[in-house]
This record gives structure tokens, C-alpha cells and sequence, in this order.
């Protein structure tokens, strides 16, 4: 599946008002990131491995979120991916950081 094609499937499964869409899609954002903190807590408080698959189970919440949120602004993943490296690249260049070369 592309990243585009995500973004057109994950609508399937919005059940949010139309005037809202964006409101649920950041609080969502909200909650399942801090159920993937929420994993990474439990794991340590507990003494135990960290739960793997509940941590991907969250980060894919977190992703449809993230999509609902860039469908709603008409952006893409691409458009996400450019701005990021861009800002990182301006950052880094700014702060007269080396960047890794992994």
C-alpha cells in the first residue's frame, strides 16, 4: 500500500462529523501516542520486555490519526516527509550541527 493510498482507505473508517474531523483526529493523535509512552512505562514499571506488538498495535492508532489529520489539510505523506527533512536540514544547519552519516 502507498502512503496515498493509506490516507484514501483510513477515510473508511472515520466516523466523525465532517465539521470535527480534524478536532478528533488531533485528540486521537493525543491519546494514542501516550498509549505508546503508556507501553513503554508499563514495561518498565512491571520489569518486563517491552510488548512489541502492542507498541506497533498503538503506532498504527497513531498513524490513522496522523493521516485523518493530513487528509483533512489536503496534505500527503510526501508533503510531510519534504517539510521535516527541510526543517531538520535548516535546524541542523543553523545550530551548526553534524548530521549522522549511518
Amino acid at each position: 500500500m502507498t502512503p496515498d493510498e493509506y490516507i484514501k482507505a483510513a477515510r473508511k473508517f472515520d466516523n466523525h462529523y465532517d465539521d470535527y474531523i480534524a478536532e478528533a483526529a488531533a485528540f486521537g493523535l493525543a491519546a494514542e501516542a501516550g498509549e505508546v509512552v503508556n507501553e513503554f512505562e508499563r514495561s518498565m514499571r512491571k520489569g518486563r520486555s517491552l510488548d512489541e506488538f502492542k507498541v506497533r498495535d498503538e503506532l498504527s492508532d497513531v498513524l490513522w490519526s496522523v493521516a485523518r489529520l493530513m487528509d483533512h489539510f489536503g496534505w500527503t505523506f510526501e508533503d510531510i516527509f519534504d517539510h521535516n527533512i527541510n526543517k531538520l536540514e535548516h535546524r541542523y544547519a543553523e545550530r551548526g550541527l553534524s548530521l549522522r552519516t549511518d
